[in-house]
């Protein structure tokens, strides 16, 4: 194979690379987005609701018993983007809609008291 060909398949796997990169991103920005709404929904509504936090196990259970194909909007799950939201909502990571990363990345699942920072990893 010539040397030119080895250099265009490789600047287009560069390109696709960088297109699969971005997706991850993306998605992973749109995730931030939506725990941090959910979060901020069942905060207000569990304040208001003469349930309490049975308001957030009795939405659990609902998610559940209707849409068993998603994933994490379980009780644990609910509870966590609650206080995903009230953890950051007085911090500058309130501005947590423009997060941009360049790697995939998790949140930790644990929220120790004692723990002001959301960890992520590449």
């Amino acid at each position: 194979m010539s040397n030119d060909i080895i250099l265009h398949t490789n600047n287009i796997i560069s390109m696709i690379d960088k297109a699969r990169q971005n997706t991850l991103s993306s998605i992973n920005t749109e995730l931030i987005k939506l725990y941090w709404n959910v979060g901020e929904y069942l905060s207000n509504e569990s304040a208001r609701s003469a349930w309490g936090d049975s308001f957030i196990d009795t939405l659990a259970d609902q998610i559940q018993e209707n849409y068993p194909e998603i994933k994490g909007f379980n009780r644990r799950g609910l509870y966590r983007m609650r206080q995903f939201f009230e953890t950051y909502k007085d911090n500058e990571f309130g501005a947590v809609r423009e997060v941009r990363l360049r790697q995939p990345f998790f949140i930790q699942k644990r929220f120790p008291k004692d723990q002001r920072f959301v960890k992520i990893e590449g």
